[in-house]
């Protein structure tokens, strides 16, 4: 019987398929949409924006239905209008979602982030030393938002599927009470110490940790860090001169993708709220940064909600 590492490899091998390249090993992963819909790993099916953002992200082709629906007028251009030569073969580094409220906005940066933790072992492909832990981050303007993404959404997503349940060591925020008790002469200010009260983290096989984080500038320093995904952005502070702006709180966080060149990624998802932050700024010049980003702006897209209903 193979231990829970052992097993934990050999679906990760059964993910990627590596090989060896330049002297890297490069995996050639499973599809990102493969991955969210097979009933024994996500089994989730995206809505057709939910498809689209992820293909072109990913740099995946288009089907006809998803290029008419990027190419309808919303708001006064395209849902996403595509860059002169077409869409870039191998994905975007940056990816910026504008759409309405139950968007599935969350839903998706919830399995972008499953997916990336699975199915990307960044010791093995070279990118950190074998004694560090790359970190798959989940920002929102605040605590309990950031842990819907990870604590809610992702950690059920894992639990409930045959095969990626073993790819999970911990969910450290479920084990607080358990390491609590094993050391309660140190007390709480011990575990705050250790783990942060801030932080909740699931830590994985692949050597990968989902971290949840609020967007605090000090929070994200010193870690390396593939794939951000930042909730709501439009939301974060937006007033020159405060503590925690949306602007301190990338210029905190950004470095630390620096090291993973095309493999790093960065998604930018929120509701708009006016012309004034990054988020604003983001789709404004998504013109002028459309040979690394990539911008759709939609409305709300769930088939149960009524355009009645939106109208009002």
């Amino acid at each position: 019987m193979k231990s829970a590492p052992e097993n934990a490899l050999a679906i990760y091998r059964s993910l990627t398929c590596h090989e060896k390249t330049r002297g890297r090993s490069l995996g050639n992963r499973i599809d990102p949409l493969t991955f969210m819909r097979d009933p024994e790993l996500l089994g989730y099916e995206p809505t057709i924006g939910g498809r689209c953002f992820v293909k072109v992200a990913y740099g995946r082709a288009l089907d006809s239905e998803e290029r008419d629906f990027l190419a309808q007028e919303y708001d006064g251009g395209p849902i996403a209008r595509e860059p002169d030569g077409g869409w870039k073969k191998d994905g975007y580094p940056e990816s910026v979602l504008a759409c309405g409220r139950r968007s599935t906005k969350t839903f998706i940066a919830s399995k972008v982030a499953a997916y990336e933790s699975c199915t990307s072992d960044y010791r093995e492909l070279g990118y950190i030393k074998k004694t560090e832990r790359a970190f798959i981050v989940c920002i929102a303007q605040d605590l309990p938002s950031a842990r819907e993404i990870a604590q809610t959404n992702i950690a059920a997503d894992l639990s409930n599927s045959k095969i990626l349940k073993h790819l999970v060591v911990q969910e450290i925020g479920k084990v607080k009470q358990q390491a609590a008790e094993a050391a309660s002469d140190e007390g709480e200010d011990a575990w705050s110490l250790k783990f942060g009260t801030t932080q909740q983290r699931i830590v994985l096989h692949t050597g990968n940790i989902i971290l949840s984080l609020a967007s605090n500038a000090k929070a994200p320093r010193g870690r390396a860090y593939p794939i951000i995904v930042v909730d709501e952005f439009a939301h974060f502070i937006r007033i020159t001169g405060t503590q925690n702006t949306d602007c301190m709180v990338l210029q905190a966080i950004k470095p630390g993708m620096a090291q993973f060149g095309w493999r790093g990624k960065i998604f930018y998802l929120s509701t708009p709220s006016g012309q004034i932050g990054e988020f604003y700024e983001l789709h404004r010049n998504r013109d002028v940064n459309a040979g690394r980003q990539f911008t759709m702006h939609a409305p709300t897209w769930p088939p149960t909600i009524s355009s009645t209903r939106l109208d009002r």
